[in-house]
Parts: structure tokens; sequence; C-alpha cells
């Protein structure tokens, strides 16, 4: 291929052999986070070129600026085209030097909104545009901006490719379908590779994953049953009006979180609807406030009861607010809720060990194995929320252990001005520290999951539970 810089690139049999079958034709790559979708990528790009006129312009897409910059960096360092054909735009560009960039370059990178703004204010077509990549293609659901750019592509150029990237396109069929649909990519050509195919093992060090138990203290339990009877009182409520199709004794065990959100919808429709409402406007305080309960068992179970409490004093204070919702005052306003109060701000001034979650001190003595056997070892610990995240590094920067440096890596969102997000120069100079062992720990919320160049980790730590498929095999491919 003339169009790459072949002595800069490992060439994996499986790669190239992916990236063939892709070019001319509108293709989907799953791939485990890793596995190099990106040199895939470039290879897509190099053989596309070949097949069109000189001057064929490639558009690569990413959600967020980091990663956009990230493969401009790949594409331009692979690439034989000059370095001045590439060209990043993104929201921070003014319309008017979007238009003139877009016809000057060649090989362009885009955030989705951005590329979205601009065609549908018609100020250029994408008919000279010969591929189009989309990163992290899982995204391209609902009303996401790579939806309106696949069609007008479509429109456009009806013979130029479609190329989509993936750790993982989604655990149904049925998710599959609508990916595919969007994407207008046919479903024979879903290229798949895991971790245990043939031609992939041999570039793949072992990996050991292994899962480690952790029990609730006394105190963690005896507020987690305090709450699970709240819950269960509003449960029993939402039951006996028949909002809830189950029936129980303990129905805290029958109806999960995902039940309530739906439920939530439901009662939403009713109250906009011109049926009866008898019963729908409590329902769906009684409801909201059961959501709230259950957060508040997550985070005994998953955080502690240092971030419940930061959690606790927020709905108090909310609830003085006039804004605040009739749910969040009387949930403030219950004796019982105030009782967990109370014996957690006790425990805060007098041992405020007994408030850390059990597994902080596991998570501590797995990072001082860990540096003490292999003292160059690079670790990734994923953590749910960004309160757990800043509370994790606080601690770990107070033990008093000289080889363990971590570092806060979170979004760009600032929550609070005691939670400030991290800019993306911020962010990229954390990952730079990372690589040069400046920091050798990442405290990360799922920010570090989607395709950012973070180096290669030796031990991942998954904080929580995972939840998503699709976060389970991003954070994976880290180690």
């Amino acid at each position: 291929m003339s169009y790459l810089r072949e002595k800069h690139i490992e060439q994996r049999e499986y790669q190239l052999k992916i990236a063939k079958e892709c070019v001319s034709k509108n293709s989907l790559v799953v791939l485990p986070t890793g596995l190099g979708k990106t040199i895939i990528g470039v290879f897509v790009a190099a053989g596309t070129l070949e097949n069109f006129p000189p001057k064929s312009k490639i558009v690569v897409l990413a959600p967020t600026r980091p990663l956009i910059n990230q493969h401009y960096d790949s594409f331009k360092n692979l690439m034989t085209i000059p370095e001045e054909q590439f060209v990043v735009l993104t929201g921070k560009t003014v319309p008017e030097k979007r238009v003139e960039l877009f016809h000057e370059n060649q090989i362009i990178f885009y955030t989705p909104q951005t590329l979205r703004n601009d065609l549908v204010n018609k100020r250029y077509t994408l008919e000279n545009v010969c591929l189009i990549i989309f990163d992290e293609a899982h995204h391209a659901t609902g009303d996401y901006a790579y939806t309106l750019i696949a069609d007008e592509f479509v429109d456009q150029n009806p013979d130029g490719t479609i190329l989509g990237l993936t750790a993982s396109p989604g655990s149904s069929k049925e998710k599959i379908n609508i990916l595919c649909e969007n994407l207008h990519i046919p479903l024979e050509n879903i290229h798949t590779r895991t971790r245990k195919d043939v031609d992939v093992k041999t570039y793949l060090k072992p990996m050991d994953v292994y899962k480690i138990g952790v029990n609730l203290t006394e105190l963690m339990g005896d507020a987690y049953l305090a709450i699970q009877t709240l819950l269960e009182e509003r449960l029993q409520y939402l039951s006996q009006l028949g909002f809830l199709s189950v029936s129980s004794t303990k129905l805290y065990t029958k109806v999960i979180r995902k039940d309530l959100i739906k439920l939530n919808a439901e009662l939403i429709r009713l109250v906009k609807g011109d049926g009866d409402k008898m019963g729908v406007y409590s329902a769906l305080s009684v409801n909201a406030q059961a959501l709230i309960l259950y957060h508040m068992l997550e985070l005994i179970e998953q955080q502690g009861l240092d971030v419940l409490l930061i959690y606790l004093t927020k709905v108090k204070q909310d609830a003085r607010k006039k804004t605040s919702s009739k749910a969040v005052k009387i949930l403030a306003s219950d004796h019982r809720i105030n009782q967990i109060y109370i014996e957690l701000k006790k425990n805060e001034d007098l041992s405020p060990e007994q408030l850390i979650h059990p597994k902080f001190y596991v998570l501590e003595k797995l990072l001082l194995e860990e540096f003490k056997k292999h003292p160059e070892s690079r670790v990734l610990v994923f953590v749910k929320l960004r309160d757990s995240v800043k509370n994790i590094v606080k601690k770990l920067k107070t033990s008093n252990s000289e080889i363990i440096k971590p570092a806060r890596f979170v979004g760009q969102a600032t929550k609070s001005k005691d939670d400030k997000g991290l800019s993306q120069k911020n962010q990229l100079e954390i990952l730079e520290q990372f690589k040069q062992g400046q920091c050798n720990i990442l405290v990360s919320t799922n920010v570090g999951e989607e395709g950012l160049d973070i180096a290669e980790c030796d031990l991942v730590i998954f904080y929580d539970v995972v939840a998503s498929e699709i976060r389970f095999i991003q954070r994976k491919g880290r180690t």
C-alpha cells in the first residue's frame, strides 16, 4: 500500500485480512480494546484511497476531542500523505474557517456534532469523501450525530464507504441490527475477533482474571438494613396501588432499579394522558423516593458510608430549596434517614475509618503488593462515581507509601467547585505522566474506557461491579 509508512507499522495478519475485506464495502469491525482497531482504520483508509481519485477525502469521527486528536496523530504518523493535508475540526473552530479547512485538506478529523452541524447548515457536502470512519460506533443509536452523518453521506455519495469500529456493538441481536441499520452496514459485513481467536492470540500476553469478595462491616449492614426497610415500604405501597406486577413480602428481592425507571416513564405518561389519574401523582412521588433509596443502597454496597454521608448531606441541603421535589423533602425529614445521618456524622468525627468501604483496604493491599513485586508497573483503577475517584486518590496519597503515586482521571465537565473537570490538555498531560511513570496509578471514571491511548497496563482493577457489557470489554482491553 503506497499510502502507508510500512516501516512504522507492525502488520498483524488479522488486521490486514479484516482491512482487505472492508475496502469498498460498508463494514463494522468488532475488536476488543487493545487489539488495534485504529490500525485497521489506517489500512482501510490507505486501501480506499488507491481506488478513488487522488484528491478524494477521508473523514474520521470520534466522540471526544482527546480521542480525535489521538487518531490525528496515529493517521499522520502512519500514512505517507503530507502532514499539511491532515486537520482536526471541532466546535472550537469557527464555521467559516471549518469550511475553508474542509476544502483545503484531505484527511479530516471531527467530533461528530461539529460535522453534523455543518451538514445541517449545508456549509459543504460529502460528495468528495470516499470513506468515513466512525470510531466507537456503538454510539450510532437514537439521535446521536453519527446517525444523521451516515444518512447524509449515503445520500450525497452512494459510492463512498462507511467503516464502523467498536469494542462491542451491544449484547443483543436487536442492538446490533439497529447499529448496522443506522450506519448502512449489511449484517454480513460484520468482522469480529476475540482474544481467543487463533490469529489474535499470537500477539497477546496471557491475562489472569480473578474476583475478590469483600464483606460489609456491621455499621454498613445496619445502614443497609434500615434503608432496605424504607425501600420495602415504598414498593409495597406501589404494589397495593397496582403499579407493580409482582407481589411478595420481600419486594426488594423481586423489583430491580430498571423496573422502577420503566414505571417512572409509565407514570409520567399517565399524568400527561386523559385517563383516570387516581393514585398516579402519589405513586410518582413514592416511585421517585424508591429510586433515591435504591441509589443509597448502591452507595453502601459499592462505595462506602463516607460516600453515602456526602450524598445524604446533599439530600438534606436540596430539601431546603424551594425547587426541591416532594420525594426529596419526604426522605430528608424521615427520622430513620436522620438517624443514619447522625450516626455517620458521629463516626466521621470520632473514627472516620469506620466509614471507608473495606474494599479500599483490599485495593491498597493489592497496589502495595503489585509495586513491591513490579516497581515499574502501571495500574488502572476503574471507579463508577467521581466522588469515589476523589476519595480514593486522597486516601492513597495519605497511605505513607512512596511507591504509590495515584492520579485522578475524570471527564471535562465541572460538577461543582469541589469537583472540577479535567480539560483536554490536563487529561493528555496526566496520560503522559502515566506513561513516563511520574504517576503509576490512574483512578478513572468511564472516561478512561473509550479508546484513549492509555499506556498498556499491568493491572486493571474494577472497583465497582461493571453493569454494561460495552464497559466490561473496554476496560478489559486496557491490560
